[in-house]
């Protein structure tokens, strides 16, 4: 289908793009492997689909780039990318990471959700916002940390990571800033797009320049519903700097 592009704004064939990786999807499928869409934010649910939220909205060469990005993400989303350590709580420290790459593709899940016509976007508008982080992809430069920062956290049943669980993007107020979440694989993601300085904790959840970043933890019971619901436990400095010297991290 011949169309434009909505990153290089190129006029050519587009591709059926993901909103959110298929990767993403891992164990929310059913063992005839269909997954059905639910909105927590309205409580609705979405029609059976065997595949993850697709929509025309990208070329062939711009969706490549993309696959890059999210290949990378997936490995981090393993443990396989950088070094990882175990943090008291149930946190992880990872370092070593790409933050070019996985910053790119944090922000394009974001973008995606915001261009989609679907379902899956329904509750995200970025405004003005958009064409910046557009012109970000489009240009590989993730620019700096505090940019549209977004913070990483596990999502936990209990004591246990909870995998098999996915939530749309919503919309609302974080400590009186404007942020989006999303939550795929185990991960949850909490973008601030406000001015409003993070906490050290909150910028720690965020992958630095370096390649490290702090992964929080955060109930699954309070990922249902709206923004307010949403707790992070972060680790404490002493937590982290216990969990420096080199052990290995089985999940």
């Amino acid at each position: 289908m011949t169309g434009m592009c909505k990153l290089c704004k190129n006029e050519t064939d587009i591709c059926r793009s993901h909103i959110i990786p298929e990767w993403g999807y891992e164990g929310s499928y059913d063992n005839k492997h269909r997954f059905a869409a639910y909105d927590v934010l309205n409580h609705r649910k979405g029609r059976i689909k065997q595949k993850g939220e697709r929509e025309r909205l990208l070329c062939g060469k711009c969706e490549s780039t993309f696959s890059v990005w999210e290949s990378y993400a997936k490995s981090v989303w393993e443990k396989n990318a950088g070094n990882w350590r175990k943090i008291d709580g149930g946190g992880l420290w990872g370092s070593g990471l790409d933050y070019r790459k996985l910053k790119l593709f944090l922000l394009s899940v974001l973008w995606r959700s915001d261009i989609a016509t679907g379902d899956i976007g329904e509750n995200v508008s970025l405004g003005p916002h958009s064409e910046k982080i557009r012109l970000m992809l489009l240009e590989g430069h993730p620019k700096e940390p505090q940019l549209y920062p977004c913070m990483m956290m596990r999502i936990m049943s209990g004591n246990a990571l909870k995998e098999n669980g996915l939530r749309w993007p919503i919309k609302g107020r974080w400590y009186g800033q404007i942020a989006y979440s999303v939550a795929f694989k185990g991960v949850g993601l909490l973008y601030v797009i406000g001015n409003q300085k993070l906490t050290e904790e909150q910028q720690r959840g965020c992958i630095d320049e370096n390649g490290d970043v702090v992964m929080g933890t955060s109930q699954f019971s309070g990922w249902s519903g709206h923004m307010g619901n949403l707790k992070i436990c972060w680790p404490s400095l002493s937590a982290i700097q216990r969990s420096l010297p080199s052990q290995s991290m089985s999940e």
